[in-house]
């Protein structure tokens, strides 16, 4: 996994777009996932998307938080074992 600091999220723009993209071209070369960090605003979000990263993180998905708070938002939903109606 390759993540793109958020200097380089914050103004994609000119010479900053064109590292990012080059980071991007290098990263899928070698067959890693790349993620976008910072993502602040709504703009971010479709400047990102449209240079083709995937990927993202930054306050305009969730702000921090403990971890007693984040874990029940990333845990895996229960699986039923048993078909819906059926006692075990």
């Amino acid at each position: 996994m390759l993540k793109i600091d958020r200097s380089f999220v914050a103004t994609l723009d000119g010479k900053r777009s064109a590292i990012f993209e080059a980071i991007l071209g290098m990263a899928r070369g070698l067959h890693l996932t790349v993620v976008a960090e910072g993502v602040e605003t709504i703009e971010q979000v479709g400047k990102v998307r449209e240079l083709g990263c995937e990927l993202a993180q930054g306050y305009h998905f969730a702000r921090p938080g403990p971890a007693s708070e984040i874990a029940p938002l990333v845990a895996p939903a229960p699986t039923r074992l048993e078909p819906a109606g059926t006692r075990v």
